[in-house]
């Protein structure tokens, strides 16, 4: 799924659900977190506060108080465009071990984790303007990060939703709202780099990964021998989508202009089922139980599988750990150039995660010179531009260049561990 601009009216409603895995007992809402040095800066740690919540989609401080940015009222008031949710959600295998495996569910919530650093570090950004020039500044991120385990089919589904609020924390300390072009730019980089830290948490726990080729080119991991027959007695919901044939071609008569992106959505609404808000974890594993018995498997005989397979590969691997900790950095080398090779940098962090380091020397070299090259076409296309937008792209290179230097110190020192 894409990320997805969000209002405030029914935020709340649809995000702060009690979830059969993530939530204590009986404690709703208690599967979402606050992340981002954004919302560090407001005193925002740990579990995220309903009421809290809803004042920051409107614009406003964690006490209601104060507006931070915006305006209440017109077409541009701030809870038309309060936050973006960014949906991140594991391959069916990850879901099924995790529903079996805490340790599975706990590798998938550190990669979430990771991602949201990633983004708040690299991608966001907001704007401020001084002598009637606006210019693109960094921004800290404030997010809300809610853990769901089920589809609408009650299936399990390990997804998170990283909402992203419409509000950054500039570097002079004040606040603005979210430049957010660059989570839709920069959304394939995200997913994959999201991939490729939940290959990597995941196989230290003694699973192996598989790589599968997506329709976009992007590479999907899947734990190594998983059975495509479980996967898809777990995807009901999925399988409701995809199904509806009849409608997608009835959408596409009556509204032929209408985005695909769009039609697709509508298709989701109008076949999605209402997921269960009491179900427990004991229902939903005893419910999967069954499933998984019925085709004459039980999940500690799956899990064995799956272990057993992942123990063969990784001791046919021949990566370094000098080699591996190298991973973390290839995937941020060049995160920050807006364009497609962004996503080759994220691809070659996932091939590290999973052990393919045969071609290490040649993918980091290759993310260098993309890096390099893009600075040299920054700098150019500067020289052609006015004053103004000359003065907001000369920013940028700046930036640019003071994290490549981060960078190259992040490497060094992952590679003296």
């Amino acid at each position: 799924m894409k990320p997805m601009k969000v209002s405030a009216a029914n935020a709340a409603e649809y995000y702060y659900q009690r979830d059969p895995l993530f939530s204590h007992v009986d404690m709703t809402g208690s599967n979402a977190v606050w992340v981002g040095r954004g919302a560090s800066t407001l005193g925002l740690q740990g579990r995220v506060n309903l009421e809290v919540f809803n004042n920051l989609l409107y614009g406003y401080d964690p006490s209601g108080s104060s507006r931070l940015v915006g305006r209440d009222n017109g077409e541009q008031a701030h809870h038309r465009n309060a936050a973006t949710d960014i949906p991140l959600s594991a391959p069916k295998s990850f879901s099924v071990a995790g529903l079996f495996d805490l340790s599975v569910r706990e590798a998938f919530d550190r990669a979430v984790t990771k991602t949201a650093e990633f983004i708040d570090n690299h991608v966001l950004s907001g704007r401020q303007t001084h002598d009637g020039i606006t210019e693109r500044v960094p921004g800290k991120m404030v997010a809300a990060m809610f853990m769901h385990s089920a589809s609408r089919a009650n299936d399990v589904h390990l997804h998170a939703h990283l909402v992203v609020m419409n509000m950054v924390n500039r570097p002079d300390g004040s606040f603005s709202a979210m430049e957010n072009r660059s989570l839709f730019q920069h959304q394939a980089t995200i997913i994959q780099t999201f991939y490729s830290h939940l290959a990597d948490e995941t196989r230290t726990l003694g699973y192996g990964i598989e790589q599968h080729l997506g329709a976009a080119g992007q590479k999907i991991p899947e734990l190594a021998g998983y059975r495509q027959e479980i996967n898809d007695l777990f995807s009901k919901r999925h399988e409701s989508i995809t199904n509806a044939d009849q409608l997608r071609s009835d959408l596409e008569k009556r509204l032929p202009h209408l985005p695909e992106e769009a039609r697709e959505a509508l298709i989701q609404l109008q076949t999605k089922s209402e997921k269960n808000p009491n179900l427990s974890e004991t229902e939903m594993v005893n419910r999967h139980t069954e499933q998984l018995e019925a085709i004459g498997i039980t999940p500690a005989e799956y899990l064995s599988e799956l272990k057993a397979v992942g123990h063969e590969l990784q001791a046919k691997e021949t990566l370094t750990v000098n080699e591996r900790a190298q991973a973390p950095a290839s995937l941020t080398v060049g995160m920050e150039r807006e364009t497609t090779d962004l996503k080759e940098a994220a691809l070659t962090a996932q091939d590290l995660a999973v052990g393919d380091g045969q071609n290490l020397t040649a993918g980091n070299t290759a993310l260098e010179t993309i890096y390099t090259e893009r600075l040299e076409e920054l700098k150019a296309e500067a020289g052609k531009l006015n004053d103004g937008q000359s003065k907001e792209l000369t920013q940028g290179i700046l930036l640019d260049t003071e994290h490549s230097h981060e960078l190259q110190h992040q490497q060094d020192h992952e590679l003296a561990i």
